[in-house]
C-alpha cells in the first residue's frame, strides 16, 4: 500500500450510492490557485453542469473533496471525482455555455480564463468499481459521508482476482462506523512501473470516526493480513527514498513507530517520526507545530505512506541526558547533571506557561547537543493543562 489520504466532502450530488459494480470513475487531481476562488467556480459552476449531466443520465454522480493537510507544497489539493456508466460519458459534459446559454464568446474566454488561472490539473486516473459496500447505510434517509480515506494500492498483476476476491471478503458485511467501501481498478494505464493499480476508499459520516476505525496492522485478524501481504508496505531502510526524503539513521524505535534522520532532495535535514495512524499522532505534531519554545523540538509537516504517517522536525545533533553523563568524567557528572536539570527546568517553566505538560520526561525524552544545551522531545503523552 502507498500513501493514504484523508479528504473532507466540499460538495456532492449524491452519487455515492448510486455507485455499482462496473461503473467508471474518474479523479481529477488538482492544485488550486491560492486567492482565486476555484472553490466558488466549482459550487457556482461546475456542480451546476455537473447536476444538469446527471439529470440527462450521461453521468450517475459527482463529488469534490478537499485533501486535509494539503500545504503549499503539496501536489494536489483538491480531488473531483465523476462517475458514469461508460468511459465515454466522463469526457461528454460541454463548457459552460451548457449551463449558461447567453454567454456572449466574450463572456466564454473570460470565464475560460478565469477557470485555467484558478487552478491546475496535475493528473487523471480512470478506474472501474470492482467493490461496494454501503450495507450498513441503506435506511430511509442514507447519511451523507462527509469524510473519506482514498488508499493507493499497488499489487502484484498475476494476482488481481485474487487481490479482488480478499478485499471484497474483507470488507463484506459489518463495516464498523465506516457508512461505506469502494474498491477501484485501474484503467487508464497499466504495467508494474505504475505508482497504484488499484484505490480502495473508505467513507465515513465525519472525520473524527476516521481515528477509530485505522487498524494496526500487527493486531489485525489473519484475513486482513493476508491482505495487506498483497500490498506494498513501507520498509525503514538506510537510503530508502520516502517522498523527498532520504533516510539515513535511525534514532530511536518504539511499540508506536520509529525515528530516523533524513536528508531532503535540497539538502536540508531533519528528522522524521514514523507512527501508526493514531489521536496521539495527531495531538503531538498539533503541539510540536503550535510551539515556538527554544528547548523543544519544532514539527513542520505531516505525510501519509503505507500504513504509516509521519511528520518532519528538527534533527537534533545529541545524546540522551544520561549518555551524555556516562561520557564525561565522574568528577565533572553532579555538576552537569545539576546545569542540565536546571536547563530542563527552565524549558518546562516555559511550556507550562503556553498550558501545555510533557507528562513524559525521561533520559532518553532530553537530548543533549555538543555545546551543552537540551532539547524536549516526543510529545505523544503530552496535554493541555486543566483539560479532562
Amino acid at each position: 500500500m502507498k500513501k493514504f489520504f484523508l479528504l473532507i466532502a466540499l460538495f456532492t450530488l449524491g452519487p455515492i450510492f448510486a455507485q455499482g459494480n462496473g461503473d467508471i470513475v474518474q479523479f481529477d487531481w488538482v492544485r488550486s490557485t491560492p486567492g482565486e476562488s476555484y472553490n466558488q467556480i466549482l459550487n457556482q459552476k461546475w456542480k451546476e453542469l455537473a447536476q444538469k449531466r446527471a439529470d440527462e443520465g450521461t453521468i450517475t454522480g459527482w463529488d469534490v473533496w478537499f485533501r486535509v493537510g494539503a500545504t503549499p507544497e503539496s501536489d494536489w489539493n483538491i480531488l473531483i471525482v465523476t462517475v458514469a456508466r461508460h468511459p465515454d460519458s466522463l469526457s461528454s459534459g460541454g463548457g459552460i455555455q451548457r449551463i449558461r446559454p447567453n454567454y456572449t464568446e466574450m463572456d466564454i474566454e473570460l470565464f475560460n480564463q478565469k477557470n485555467y488561472n484558478a487552478r491546475k490539473i496535475i493528473r487523471t486516473n480512470v478506474y472501474v468499481n470492482k467493490g461496494l459496500n454501503f450495507a450498513g447505510n441503506q435506511g430511509e434517509t442514507p447519511v451523507v459521508p462527509q469524510a473519506a480515506v482514498i488508499n493507493p494500492m499497488k499489487t502484484d498483476l498475476t494476482n488481481d482476482a485474487r487481490y479482488e476476491e480478499m478485499e471484497n471478503r474483507l470488507n463484506s458485511g459489518d463495516l464498523g462506523n465506516r457508512l461505506g467501501w469502494g474498491l477501484l481498478k485501474r484503467l487508464d494505464n497499466y504495467g508494474e512501473d505504475l505508482y497504484h493499480n488499484y484505490m480502495t476508499v473508505d467513507f465515513y459520516e465525519k472525520v473524527s470516526d476516521i481515528m477509530m476505525s485505522r487498524i494496526q496492522t500487527g493486531n489485525a485478524p489473519r484475513q486482513m493480513q493476508d491482505v495487506i501481504k498483497m500490498r506494498n508496505g513501507v520498509k525503514f531502510l538506510t537510503g530508502k527514498k520516502i517522498d523527498e526524503w532520504t533516510l539515513e539513521r535511525r534514532l530511536g524505535v518504539g511499540g508506536e513507530g520509529q525515528v530516523w534522520s533524513a536528508t531532503r532532495n535540497d539538502g536540508v535535514k531533519r528528522a522524521l517520526k514514523f507512527c501508526l495512524p493514531s489521536q496521539n499522532f495527531y495531538n503531538e505534531f498539533e503541539h510540536l507545530r503550535s510551539l515556538n519554545i527554544s528547548g523543544i523540538v519544532r514539527a513542520y509537516n505531516y505525510q501519509e505512506t503505507g500504513e504509516w504517517l509521519y511528520y518532519t522536525m528538527d534533527y537534533v545533533d545529541g545524546q540522551p541526558f544520561i549518555q551524555h553523563l556516562k561520557n564525561i568524567p565522574v568528577e565533572d557528572r553532579y555538576e552537569e547533571c545539576l546545569h542540565l536539570l536546571i536547563s530542563v527546568s527552565l524549558v518546562l517553566e516555559r511550556l507550562h506557561k503556553r498550558g501545555l505538560v510533557h507528562l513524559d520526561i525521561k533520559s532518553e525524552n532530553v537530548i543533549v547537543s555538543s555545546d551543552g544545551t537540551i532539547t524536549l522531545i516526543d510529545f505523544g503523552k503530552a496535554a493541555i493543562i486543566g483539560a479532562e
